[in-house]
C-alpha cells in the first residue's frame, strides 16, 4: 500500500498519486472541512474522493446522498477501468468506505 503526502512529488507512473498532487490545494481543504463536519451528508467525502480518483461525479444534483458514484475517465492500473462507475459508501456515521476505497 502507498502512503501518499500532499506535497510529495508525485509517482508519473501511478495515476492516483498524480491526481493527488494536481489537485492538492482542493484536497487540502475539502479534508479540513471533512474532518471538522458534524453532519452525515457526505458533501466533501465525496469531493475528496472525486479529486483522488480524478473522475466525474454524476450526484452532482443530489449532494446530500449516502453514496457517490463517480464515472472513471482515465484508467487507474489495478483499481478502475476506463468509463467504470464506481460507487462509494461517503458518509460519516457508519463505516465509511471511503478510507479502504483510497488505499
Amino acid at each position: 500500500m502507498a502512503i501518499y503526502n500532499l506535497n510529495n512529488q508525485p509517482n508519473l507512473q501511478d495515476p492516483v498519486s498524480v491526481s493527488i498532487f494536481k489537485h492538492r490545494n482542493q484536497l487540502y481543504k475539502n479534508i479540513l472541512r471533512f474532518r471538522g463536519q458534524s453532519q452525515n451528508n457526505g458533501i466533501f467525502a465525496e469531493e475528496i474522493f472525486r479529486l483522488v480518483t480524478d473522475a466525474i461525479n454524476l450526484n452532482q444534483l443530489y449532494k446530500n446522498h449516502p453514496h457517490v458514484d463517480l464515472a472513471i475517465v482515465k484508467e487507474i492500473p489495478g483499481v478502475a477501468e476506463k468509463n467504470e462507475i464506481i460507487s462509494v459508501k461517503s458518509s460519516i456515521g457508519k463505516s465509511s468506505a471511503l478510507s479502504s476505497a483510497i488505499k
